[in-house]
């Protein structure tokens, strides 16, 4: 099963925070698709994933997508990804 604990964090708070769930087991290449699901959920872009964001939840359990890494302007400072299986 995949769980990820998805939260929208602005001025070191967190605002809105979800658990998403899939009965499949984790795959790194179905990451866009959980990302598109989140963000669908918050009703937000999806942010521009480059490996650096797919390696950091792989390898260390947890990610974070930045400001920056949104094309439009956000009202919130980041969107931080956790592995919540553990």
């Amino acid at each position: 099963m995949t769980k990820i604990w998805a939260k929208i964090i602005n001025k070191e708070k967190i605002v809105k925070d979800y658990v998403y769930e899939n009965n499949e087991p984790f795959n790194v290449k179905h990451f866009p698709l959980y990302m598109i699901d989140i963000c669908e959920h918050f009703d937000i872009e999806v942010p521009v994933i480059i490996s650096k964001h797919i390696k950091n939840y792989y390898l260390f359990n947890s990610t974070t997508f930045d400001i920056t890494d949104f094309i439009s302007e956000s009202s919130f400072d980041r969107l931080v990804l956790e592995n919540a299986n553990h």
